[in-house]
């Protein structure tokens, strides 16, 4: 007889509102229990964006655990109550100061085996500056815009060094060569 995965008990070991972690005690498809450690993520966004010139917006932000500036994608959590397509509007403005005409969904993403929560990915079409970036304290951005061909080059060399940052990146690029809206 074969059984599958069963999950027992969930028990929060350590509450934090970022980076929660939660004790889940689970039944093996092959017998015995095992606890896993698994940390409770929060859904949130990526943006890829594209100005109403056909340039990429590649913000600059400061990682803290890399201690320095790197390229990346416009990134946020979803408020609670807040739709995808809401944040990814709302963080775009925030973090660039950028409006876009039309917001493509690119699909999700996990974020991997011990971790809850979903990675939405959006690219911003004709995306036009309308207002100053409206950072929070902890964050520090500098917005830069390039060619197509240099973003993909930039993404070639794995110069995008933030995961989920990549995959929408590429998604983006797969969009845009590709016009997967017919």
């Amino acid at each position: 007889m074969k059984r599958g995965w069963k999950l027992l008990k969930k028990k929060l070991v350590y509450p934090q509102q970022w980076a929660a972690v939660e004790a889940w005690d689970m039944r093996l498809p092959r017998g015995g229990e095992r606890t896993f450690y698994v940390n409770r993520g929060i859904d949130f966004v990526m943006v890829a964006a594209v100005t109403q010139q056909g340039r990429m917006i590649v913000p600059r932000q400061y990682y803290v655990a890399k201690q320095k500036k790197m390229p990346t994608l416009v990134a946020g959590y979803i408020d609670k109550g807040e739709q995808p397509l809401q944040a990814a509007k709302r963080e775009l403005l925030e973090e660039t100061g950028y409006k876009a005409r039309r917001m493509v969904k690119l699909g999700t993403s996990i974020k991997g085996k011990y971790m809850t929560g979903t990675i939405y990915h959006f690219l911003a079409l004709d995306a036009k500056k309308i207002q100053e970036q409206a950072l929070e304290p902890t964050e520090d951005i500098t917005v830069a815009t390039m060619a197509t061909a240099q973003f993909k080059k930039l993404l070639s060399q794995h110069k995008l060094p933030d995961a989920f940052a990549e995959v929408c990146g590429w998604r983006a690029l797969n969009y845009l060569e590709n016009r997967l809206d017919g």
